[in-house]
């Protein structure tokens, strides 16, 4: 996981000034989780205002590599969810054809969209343990 992290860090870097990188990093808690805000602006942001940083949100390089973060993100949980629906399928015949129905999704060629639909439509409450 440290490498990836690496990976996305060093992708942030590239379309983000270094703060404005470490900022999304911190605030979506990728890096520097041992961090206050306050204490993460003093080390690594150089004290700047909270108005400042709330300002970055609306800048379209801060927008774009929030959006990259964000799809990594979503990536992973989708991958954290593809394993819990695989442990259940050992148990659950429920469970065994949500697996299936996302597992044809999940490595299809198809369009996120398509992937969202499929998730939005099972019922996980069922399998609740």
């Amino acid at each position: 996981m440290a490498k990836t992290k690496a990976s996305i860090q060093h992708n942030l870097n590239q379309m983000l000034p270094e703060k404005k990188s470490r900022y999304l990093l911190h605030k979506y808690g990728v890096l520097y989780t041992e961090y206050t805000f306050d204490r993460f602006n003093k080390t690594f942001l150089g004290d700047v205002s909270k108005e400042t940083v709330q300002n970055w949100h609306l800048l379209p390089d801060v927008q774009e590599g929030e959006k990259y973060l964000l799809k990594m993100l979503h990536n992973q949980r989708l991958v954290e969810l593809y394993n819990i629906y695989y442990e259940r399928a050992k148990d659950d015949t429920n469970a065994f054809k949500a697996f299936t129905e996302f597992s044809k999704t999940f490595f299809s060629d198809n369009d996120e969209g398509e992937l969202t639909k499929i998730i939005r439509g099972l019922d996980v409450g069922d399998y609740d343990e």
